[in-house]
């Protein structure tokens, strides 16, 4: 009689040890789920933030071009068709990761360059592209002296507006 009460017990207990590994089951299943969703989703995020650093980075690096193109000595600062008017035409040079693009419109009255430049690359995390533009406003200034009067641009010098 005690066997068949010791039987019982385990008969009343059939499929609870079923239940238990279904629901262990289910919720490491989510478990596994959750972080491998939250990986990608890092994975893409890290991905995007390289590209747009990198858009930045040409960014600036159309803006330098623009300067260097300003500062040359073999080039009048003053001369209005020095650079490509903006938005477009614009001069675009191509590099590994993307391409720079810069303009500038020259304002006489003030010396002043107003200068825009984009930087674009592949969006790696997704489709399409990223671009981040970035702007100056460059003073030109003409050093006057006993050899250089006024209007002439032997020695010509940019600094940045503040």
């Amino acid at each position: 009689m005690r066997w068949r009460c010791s039987s019982y017990r385990l008969r009343a207990q059939d499929g609870a040890a079923l239940v238990l590994s279904l629901i262990i089951l289910f919720s490491l299943t989510l478990t596994a789920t959750a972080v491998v969703v939250r990986s990608s989703s890092n994975t893409n995020s890290a991905r995007y933030g390289d590209a747009d650093a990198n858009a930045l980075s040409l960014g600036e690096a159309g803006l330098a071009e623009a300067l260097s193109v300003i500062g040359n000595p073999a080039n009048d600062p003053e001369d209005a068709t020095l650079l490509p008017a903006s938005p477009t035409p614009a001069t675009t040079h191509t590099y590994s990761t993307g391409t720079a693009t810069y303009s500038g419109v020259y304002d006489a009255p003030t010396r002043t360059w107003s200068l825009s430049a984009s930087g674009s690359v592949d969006n790696r995390a997704g489709t399409g592209t990223i671009t981040r533009e970035v702007a100056q406003q460059v003073y030109v200034e003409i050093p006057t002296t006993a050899n250089n009067p006024p209007g002439t641009t032997s020695s010509p010098t940019t600094r940045r507006a503040a």
